[in-house]
């Protein structure tokens, strides 16, 4: 396995009247100030697929006063938010994962330890802000229906939300959210650890030669988690190419 800091986009928060103090909200009842951090493992098995695991120790609590109620802004350092206006502002996180040309692929996700936390409201996700001069800052929105619902959001802590090609190189966005949450009972259920695997069936290449150029195969890995996979492959084509022509 290699161990990981986690990196993402950060979310800016603006415009809103945050009051009080962040609180950390501990997994393991030993709070510290690095408590909101997310530590990734993963384990890429090339052709097979990929192994993923986060592991949290707790969350960062920021109270937030808008709509004459309290509300809890959940923070995980360095992960982002959903971004469904209306609905819970609930910490996430994108890993892009390349797949083989033409491979059947399956998501595995393990159980985990939750953590059920109570009488929380959840702060909203707002439209993005402008970065236009002069332009208003995001109104408050809540999606009442929604908040009045007894359902779990997201349904799963781990989904794969959009595929996409890449210089010919077939990619996965896969979105991880260690907390799902009931909004009618207010309640946060909290996974202490992120268990998943992107499984690839009847593969046996990532890229096609003539579709994927050698600069975009050198900086794979900037954003691809299991880009080493292509590099090796690339490698060994390289390789073969030289012997064949030795």
């Amino acid at each position: 396995m290699i161990k990981h800091l986690i990196s993402c986009y950060t979310f800016l928060l603006l415009g809103l009247n945050i009051y009080s103090q962040n609180n950390i909200i501990s997994f393991n009842n030993n709070a510290n100030t690095n408590e909101n951090s997310a530590i990734r493992f993963f384990n890429d098995k090339g052709l097979e697929g990929i192994d993923v695991r986060f592991e949290f120790d707790g969350i960062y609590n920021k109270l937030i006063k808008a709509n004459n109620n309290e509300y809890s802004l959940l923070d995980i350092k360095d992960f982002s938010y959903l971004k469904e206006v209306g609905k819970p502002a609930l910490p996430a996180h994108n890993e892009i994962i390349a797949i083989p040309l033409g491979a059947n692929i399956s998501l595995r996700i393990e159980p985990s330890e939750i953590k059920v936390f109570e009488n929380f409201l959840i702060y909203p996700a707002l439209k993005p802000a402008t970065d236009q001069y002069g332009a208003s800052e995001p109104e408050f929105e809540i999606d009442e229906q929604f908040y009045n619902s007894d359902i779990v959001y997201p349904q799963k802590p781990v989904q794969i939300i959009d595929t996409l090609i890449i210089r010919g190189v077939n990619m996965l966005i896969v979105q991880i959210c260690p907390l799902q949450y009931n909004p009618l009972k207010k309640e946060i259920y909290a996974h202490t650890s992120v268990s998943f695997s992107i499984d690839f069936k009847n593969a046996d290449r990532f890229f096609d030669n003539e579709k994927t150029s050698q600069h975009f195969l050198n900086i794979v890995t900037n954003f691809a988690l299991n880009g080493e996979s292509i590099l090796k492959e690339n490698q060994n084509l390289t390789h073969k190419d030289v012997t064949a022509h030795s």
